[in-house]
């Protein structure tokens, strides 16, 4: 069982513990051919699974590109959508997320600022050096591609994940926290390439 936590480096807490639920929704042999970015996760309030808060469930894995999460609260009630569009080379893309709650405005996440997207393709050609390079140095860290992402409603930074420090915070009161839980399971269960 995972741990969601929320905050700073100085007040870290937990929003939620959570666990791949492969009962849910699943045939009795459906597993083998569920797509790849299929997730059934439930989360819990303790580590003791004493009260559940929510179930995070696959609504359409059409494609491997984009997949959509439907995120319902104890009772059945729904909370929300996520939906996950991956970075793709033609047409250029990065990765996107789009928290839609079921009462409220949508915010959405873009991986890495464009800066630094710039810098890594810039360096393309240094790749293979660079990445040979963490791995002789021994530094237990190889380069990887930009990481942070910062959801937005008109500008405003909601939510975030700084991936100097692995960590996310939220801005606002007025988004459900059961919401962003099941939003940072989901971001953590598809790291990406060299992510």
């Amino acid at each position: 069982m995972r741990e969601v936590r929320i905050g700073d480096q100085n007040s870290m807490r937990a929003l939620a513990y959570v666990e791949a639920d492969p009962a849910l929704g699943n045939s009795a042999d459906g597993a083998s051919r569920r797509p790849k970015n299929a997730r059934t996760l439930a989360l819990w309030e303790d580590p003791h699974r004493s009260r559940r808060l929510a179930v995070v469930t696959t609504k359409a894995a059409t494609s491997r590109r984009c997949t959509e999460y439907e995120v319902w609260g104890p009772s059945g009630e729904a909370l929300g959508t996520i939906r996950l569009d991956k970075a793709s080379l033609f047409p250029p893309r990065r990765t996107r997320w789009n928290l839609r709650p079921a009462v409220g405005p949508s915010v959405e996440g873009a991986k890495g600022r464009l800066f630094w997207w710039w810098v890594w393709w810039s360096l393309s050609p240094l790749w293979l050096l660079i990445i040979l390079g963490s791995l002789i140095s021994a530094s237990g860290d190889i380069a990887r591609m930009p990481r942070s992402v910062e959801w937005r409603l008109n500008g405003e930074k909601v939510l975030s994940f700084d991936a100097s420090t692995e960590g996310y915070r939220l801005f606002v009161p007025w988004l459900d926290l059961r919401l962003v839980a099941a939003m940072i399971a989901l971001h953590k269960s598809h790291p990406g390439i060299l992510a």
